[in-house]
This record gives C-alpha cells, structure tokens and sequence, in this order.
C-alpha cells in the first residue's frame, strides 16, 4: 500500500497545500511592491493576490480545455479496436 492510499496522509497533504496557498497569497500582500502603471487596463494587476487568482483561473481553463479536445477528437469508442 502506497503513501497517498491512506486517507490520513491525503488529509495531511491537502491540510499542506492550503496552507502554502495561504502563505503564497499573504506574501503577494506583504512583500509586493505596487508601482504605477501607465496601460489602463494593467491596474487590475495592481490588486493584492491578482497573480494567485489569475494562475488559478488559468490553469482551470488549460484543464478544461484540453478535456473537451480531449472529448471531441482524441477518444475513441470502446469496440474501436474490436
């Protein structure tokens, strides 16, 4: 029996991942320094933990989007090699 097939140690490493999130997005509201910026629609990058929500909704995308290609052109029927 693997490490992950215990449900303690998946606790134990999602309680790890929240936490690190948590520290990921703290940190962008602590260390960061905002500078000015001059294009009108880059001030949105100017809000605290806007980096951690864009790689999030980004990455959900990259996920979904290879899904539905997935879906639509990769798989195959089941009897296809029958």
């Amino acid at each position: 029996m693997g490490y992950l097939d215990e449900p303690r140690n998946i606790a134990k490493l999602r309680k790890v991942f929240y936490l690190s999130l948590g520290i990921v997005v703290l940190l962008e509201f602590i260390l960061i320094k905002r500078e000015h910026i001059d294009f009108s629609i880059e001030h949105i990058a100017e809000f605290p933990a806007f980096h951690a929500f864009y790689g999030f909704i980004a990455c959900a995308l990259i996920i979904l989007v290879s899904k539905f290609i997935g879906h639509l052109f990769l798989m195959k029927e089941e009897d296809y090699y029958d």
